[in-house]
């Protein structure tokens, strides 16, 4: 059974990296050039003083990587990833006997549509993954 949740989830990802890496290799490069990252000690400071300001900081820093080829893609499929995984395991602790792998994949698809809009900033997967981390362990 175990072998099957990972060979699933591979399978899920390897998917997500394919589609993003054929069909949108340049949005991220798009991304990266729409957002400032600085790597000072003042600048990370003012962005952990805000609201929202580790998901506003660990996004930008990682959207700094998009301009290399094949990150972006890897990146945004292991977020995807990471939040149908935790997904799971959030339902399985609800409704143990529930096998419904719509709901697993639902919000991975959901993000994925926006991820798709350059309006979108990779803040907001940060966040929710941060909520189903927080969800999970509570």
């Amino acid at each position: 059974m175990k072998y099957k949740v990972v060979t699933f989830w591979t399978m899920i990802w390897g998917c997500l990296f394919a589609f993003l890496q054929i069909r949108y290799q340049y949005h991220f490069y798009y991304l990266e050039q729409s957002q400032l990252f600085l790597n000072t000690k003042a600048y990370m400071m003012d962005k952990l003083t805000q609201v929202g300001g580790v998901a506003d900081g660990l996004s930008e820093f990682l959207v700094q990587f998009f301009i290399h080829p094949y990150v972006g893609a890897t990146i945004v499929s292991t977020l995807l990833v990471g939040v149908g995984i935790l997904t799971m395991k959030i339902l399985k602790r609800v409704a143990p006997h529930s096998h419904l792998f719509i709901g697993f994949i639902l919000p991975i698809l959901t993000l994925l549509y926006m991820h798709l809009d350059a309006s979108y900033r990779v803040q907001g997967t940060i966040s929710y993954l941060m909520m189903l981390i927080l969800l999970y362990g509570y």
